[in-house]
């Protein structure tokens, strides 16, 4: 006879005769095994208790192990989460179930982490001004298949407005349900950082602008003189016309005419100026290239008639790109007053400088800057845009450098190479608005 087996003991034994426990309660229970005496080959039932009581033990110790490692790779992750400022979310588009991290729901600034989060809460802490082009671009996304990648600001409950980018990637689940599993990246340093280089930036160029001033100085002193000087003159002249004893009323206007003629030629120079000395953050709007042509020329007339440069200008009709106007003219004064200083020391040929515009194939719109100056060597070509790199021996080495930057920020291309006449041209290519 068997001795009798503890009631609070049970043991399943698996096909294979071996007993395994269920549970982990310490008991025994025998299913499927036939009982046998002392003197059948078998298990026998004290062994039998005995190696169920370590494989729970071993199973506890396994379980607690596991407990362990998940909850150090948990919290591991947590604390990545937070280091980074980065979150992670899961969503079934079908069903609307979402998962979010701890770090996601305060990266959209929700307090309450056991709040049930949802799609149409997400999209109540997005900025209003951002929310429906993240919107449809989500639902373009979901019916497409495919992956998510879009920047946007969000409004958290204190009022703090932060930049944030959402990436998700679209998978099966195994009941074929479409799910995105995803991150949220806090990018604000990165939007104040740039925020901050840009205003550097703006200040650079306003120097930049200033220092043009300095050097078209003495020409817009006798720029300005000139025309007020006539003034003065057909002022005077008029007087006399209409002072005559037969007032010449013919003679008079003329003189009039003139006055208006050389006030305007003057007040255009002073507009030009001023513009380029105003303090004003960049204003982007559909611009026509022929109409900052020939405001720069306005300005450089002066300095081309002092240096003895003759211009040629070539610019087709109706060629128009999204941008700041000041700043693109700013970029057409710099490149042509490097111009006209390249050839201050050529003696054997002309000196001429060319601004030209068309529109190339593609349809972008290529503006030209060309001289007969001496050309630029090798170490000049492969530093030029380099800040506080110059040739000058008064430069400050920021002028081409600032071209540049205003160039990339109007999305543009900056290229030079050697003209066919002996000197250099300097191309600025933008794309039609």
């Amino acid at each position: 006879m068997l001795p009798p087996i503890p009631s609070s003991l049970s043991v399943h034994a698996p096909m294979s005769g071996a007993p395994y426990v269920k549970g982990l309660d310490d008991t025994l229970a025998i299913d499927s095994a036939p009982a046998t005496s002392a003197g059948c080959a078998g298990v026998r039932p004290e062994a039998a208790l005995l190696d169920a009581d370590d494989r729970v033990r071993a199973l506890e110790a396994r379980v607690a192990e596991l407990s362990a490692r998940l909850a150090q790779h948990v919290e591991e992750l947590t604390e990545t989460q937070r280091a980074s400022r980065t979150g992670s979310w899961y969503w079934n588009v079908r069903t609307g179930h979402s998962r979010w991290s701890a770090q996601t729901y305060q990266l959209l600034g929700i307090v309450d982490i056991t709040e049930q989060p949802s799609y149409a809460r997400f999209l109540e802490r997005v900025h209003p001004e951002d929310r429906a082009a993240l919107h449809d671009l989500t639902m373009k996304a979901a019916s497409q298949r495919i992956d998510v990648s879009q920047e946007y600001r969000v409004i958290q409950e204190d009022g703090t407005l932060r930049h944030l980018r959402t990436l998700g990637h679209p998978k099966s689940d195994a009941n074929g349900e479409l799910v995105y599993f995803g991150a949220v990246v806090d990018i604000t340093d990165t939007r104040v950082a740039e925020e901050k280089l840009r205003a550097i930036q703006d200040d650079f160029a306003r120097m930049s602008r200033l220092t043009t001033m300095g050097e078209l100085a003495a020409s817009v002193v006798h720029e300005v003189s000139q025309p007020l000087a006539a003034i003065a003159t057909h002022a005077a002249s008029g007087e006399r016309w209409l002072d005559r004893e037969q007032p010449s009323i013919g003679e008079a206007k003329a003189a009039f005419s003139r006055i208006l003629l050389d006030g305007t030629r003057a007040a255009r120079v002073l507009t030009g100026l001023r513009a380029l000395m105003a303090k004003t953050s960049p204003v982007f709007g559909e611009l026509d290239i022929a109409g900052v042509v020939d405001d720069a020329i306005a300005i450089l007339g002066p300095e081309l008639r002092r240096s003895n440069v003759r211009l040629h200008t070539q610019v087709e009709c109706g060629l128009t790109v999204l941008g700041d106007p000041v700043q693109i003219q700013q970029v057409l004064l710099n490149l042509s007053l490097n111009a006209i200083d390249a050839m201050k020391g050529v003696r054997d040929r002309a000196h001429k400088l060319s601004l030209s515009a068309d529109r190339r194939e593609d349809g972008w719109v290529r503006v030209q800057v060309t001289d007969t100056g001496g050309g630029i060597d090798a170490e000049a070509s492969a530093n030029m845009f380099k800040s506080f790199f110059t040739t000058k021996p008064n430069g400050l080495g920021m002028g081409l450098a600032i071209c540049k930057s205003i160039v990339d920020a109007h999305l543009g291309q900056f290229g030079v190479h050697a003209s066919s006449e002996q000197g250099t041209t300097f191309e600025v290519v933008f794309p039609p608005a």
